[in-house]
């Protein structure tokens, strides 16, 4: 770790985000978005007495009464008010853990010149999950440099260089795929999609629910009608999960395999764990918490 601070550094940093994700999209589940309605940037900010409770709920009441859609009690409150917290807390923490170690970094000049593009790109950005594949990849160019890749592709055979890019094609569908489930996710989680069908496989006691396209104009149905947008959601959670699979048995191949450096076979070991993880997740949320 001594020798290689900075990638350390960013994936700690990703690792931090990808905390702050997971604490976010629980949050949202219960319905949490709006409990903290002003910002306070103190380290951690709670009411203490029952009295400033009150007031906090009825700021709350006042605000959200229209778009309230369920009746919340004021434990209710305190329990997502806890949540919002820690969410906030994270986003604090995550963004002093970048930009502090990066200022000492620049300052001393120990950020390669090719990975200053993309942590410029990092702090300029707001879309978290870019920002966390552009930790990874930046921290991972630094430990495995293209130099490598190229050394250890040029003691390949035709034949295996031929299988390689097959399961490379696959690893860019496979992104494209997951990138998309994330977008679909958003989607359940704008309209509050997981209130409803809480049960998992099916939905309801349905594999295909009714009613997929039932509002007028047909294209409505993919923003709006829960049914189509969880059933989406749901299909291409599973359908990565089975492309992730696919490229991890294909690259098992022995004439792949043994050819692999360690690094991408612990890469591809746990991009398989994190997709059945994701979906694992995803499924007990939407049975137990939401």
């Amino acid at each position: 770790m001594k020798e290689f601070p900075v990638p350390w550094w960013l994936f700690g940093t990703a690792g931090l985000m990808a905390t702050t994700l997971t604490v976010g999209a629980a949050a949202r589940l219960t319905r949490t978005g709006a409990s903290m309605l002003y910002w306070k940037p103190h380290v951690w900010y709670s009411p203490e007495t029952e009295s400033e409770w009150h007031d906090e709920f009825d700021v709350y009441r006042d605000f959200c009464s229209r778009s309230q859609r369920t009746p919340m009690t004021l434990e209710d409150f305190k329990h997502n008010y806890k949540w919002e917290s820690a969410h906030r807390i994270l986003g604090q923490a995550t963004a002093i853990t970048f930009v502090v170690p990066l200022a000492y970094f620049m300052a001393n000049n120990k950020i390669p010149t090719a990975a200053q593009v993309p942590l410029a790109l990092v702090a300029a950005l707001g879309a978290t999950q870019l920002q966390f594949s552009l930790l990874i990849w930046t921290g991972l160019g630094m430990i495995s440099p293209v130099s490598r890749a190229i050394t250890v592709r040029g003691l390949m055979t035709p034949g295996v260089l031929k299988e390689m890019g097959e399961v490379r094609k696959l690893v860019v569908a496979m992104t494209g795929l997951a990138a998309t489930t994330l977008f679909a996710g958003s989607l359940v989680a704008e309209i509050d999609g997981g209130r409803e069908f809480q049960t998992f496989p099916k939905m309801g006691n349905r594999w295909i629910p009714h009613g997929l396209f039932e509002q007028k104009p047909w294209l409505r149905n993919f923003h709006d009608n829960v049914a189509l947008v969880q059933f989406d959601h749901r299909l291409l959670a599973l359908g990565t999960l089975a492309l992730y699979l696919t490229v991890f048995m294909k690259a098992r191949k022995v004439s792949i395999w043994t050819n692999l450096p360690e690094d991408a076979k612990r890469a591809l070991t746990l991009a398989l764990a994190a997709a059945g993880g994701q979906v694992f997740m995803g499924a007990t949320m939407l049975v137990n918490e939401v």
